[in-house]
């Protein structure tokens, strides 16, 4: 009896030593892209809002799905990398009451977005390579617009697990004749390791809170939008190719739209999307 109990205690033992020991690895995180290199991810976004307008509560559902292309340009000796982003393949469906559509985005595809970011994630400088036309109009576009979210920004220490980040981010999206301003703080925890896509990842999961704010303009009315929102996510990461592997995410935002001019009114809109993007093998 004696010894079933102490060979229990052992065992018991062993267990809470060796768990101890796996939470106390340290992992140092960092992208390790190689120059002329292609990445390519596939993206499916289910979206649902619901908006009121002139007392009429209007609803849309749909989803994008899209192709996207990361060509690693060149690597630093310190590891930035630059990357030439673009999307090789995106379709929209949208569903309304009495309107269900689908569109390929043939003005978008292969057109280029030129990025520089340090091998931690963090985003350097970007430009437009090249052009598309919307209504007959030439306008340089940032394709990649988000794409400083697809390279999640890493620590630069080492982390256990458990360990946890925060990074403050923005992005700029043009729309609408306008542009759009989004804030994030993000916080990000690392949860452990985890097998995803055939890789054995680090699995981090993250939160963010949002803000919003811009200026649009259609059929000659300015629009004035303003909102926040909340993120909550996973991203699978590859340490030992430092590469990312797999991103889920869901987005919720509560947003007003201000409309001036002769239908002046205030337009309240809630939005739900959720996100899996997967790399292509």
């Amino acid at each position: 009896m004696k010894t079933s109990i102490s060979k229990s205690i052992l065992l018991l033992f062993s267990i809470f030593l060796f768990s101890n020991l796996l939470a106390q690895e340290s992992y140092v995180l960092q992208y390790k892209y190689l120059k002329g290199s292609t990445y390519r991810y596939k993206s499916v976004a289910n979206f649902s809002s619901t908006q009121e307008m002139a007392g009429q509560e209007m609803k849309v559902t749909g989803s994008t799905e899209s192709v996207s292309r990361i060509d690693i340009d060149k690597v630093a000796a310190n590891g930035d990398f630059t990357i030439i982003y673009s999307y090789d393949d995106m379709k929209v469906t949208t569903k309304a009451a009495g309107y269900d559509t689908t569109m390929v985005q043939k003005e978008l595809i292969g057109k280029r977005t030129k990025y520089i970011f340090s091998n931690l994630g963090k985003e350097l400088s970007s430009f437009a390579i090249d052009s598309i036309k919307i209504g007959g109009e030439a306008m340089g576009m940032d394709l990649g617009s988000g794409t400083n979210q697809k390279f999640n920004e890493l620590p630069g220490n080492k982390l256990s697990v458990g360990g946890k980040w925060s990074v403050n981010k923005q992005d700029t999206v043009a729309i609408g004749g306008g542009s759009m301003l989004t804030k994030a703080s993000v916080e990000y925890v690392l949860v452990g390791k985890e097998m995803k896509n055939g890789h054995n990842c680090l699995r981090i999961d993250y939160t963010s809170k949002l803000e919003m704010g811009g200026k649009m303009n259609q059929m000659g009315m300015d629009m004035f939008i303003e909102g926040t929102g909340n993120t909550k996510g996973s991203v699978w990461f590859d340490q030992a190719k430092g590469i990312w592997i797999s991103d889920e995410s869901e987005v919720d935002t509560d947003m007003t739209i201000a409309m001036t001019g002769q239908m002046a009114m205030t337009i309240p809109m809630t939005q739900k999307v959720k996100t899996v993007q997967n790399i292509i093998e």
